[in-house]
């Protein structure tokens, strides 16, 4: 059954704030592509994928037709639509249902880690392990002195020879005001 977009906007209008702005976030797209591309879903499909856990949300189809719907719109076989429908309860549905647990302040339990594991991660953060690597990078060599006897006497000839200050200006060459 095809629902208009009033419909659905009413839908979504009656949904609880933290399940729209889980709609609307990244972390929802993000999960929605992983699971277009675990399973080969083309953009055309991962959208019509989108549309069928919508009408889900919105209540507007019930959660038990929610593989059926896959199956359908998408033209997949029901094993493949199972491994969806499954995906999407696992990634989606699942953290929506935090969501809604938190927005309830229902307490959920959380692990601990022991002290002593806590204490060994800090002390691996405060005192980093220097790491060695692979490429060592070494000061550069000084150069060396030319081995050629016709470099050694050319670059000689060079050193020996007097040096020729240019003439002073009494103007510019440039033109440029002088100070």
């Amino acid at each position: 059954m095809d629902f208009t977009p009033e419909q659905k906007r009413e839908a979504f209008k009656k949904l609880p704030e933290h399940v729209r702005e889980f709609m609307l976030s990244d972390e929802f797209r993000a999960d929605l592509s992983l699971i277009g591309k675990n399973n080969s879903l083309l953009l055309d499909k991962l959208g019509l994928l989108e549309d069928e856990i919508f009408m889900v949300l919105y209540g507007l189809k019930q959660s038990a037709m929610l593989i059926p719907g896959i199956e359908k719109r998408l033209g997949i076989s029901s094993a493949v639509a199972a491994k969806i429908g499954d995906e999407v309860s696992k990634s989606i549905f699942l953290k929506i249902r935090e969501r809604m647990q938190d927005a309830d302040n229902t307490p959920v339990p959380v692990q601990e880690k022991p002290l002593d594991e806590r204490e060994t991660i800090l002390s691996e953060i405060e005192n980093p392990i220097p790491t060695v690597h692979p490429i060592s990078v070494k000061a550069p060599a000084a150069a060396e002195p030319a081995k050629d006897p016709a470099t050694k006497s050319f670059v000689a000839e060079k050193l020996s020879a007097p040096v020729n200050k240019p003439a002073e200006y009494a103007t510019d060459p440039y033109r440029e005001p002088l100070m």
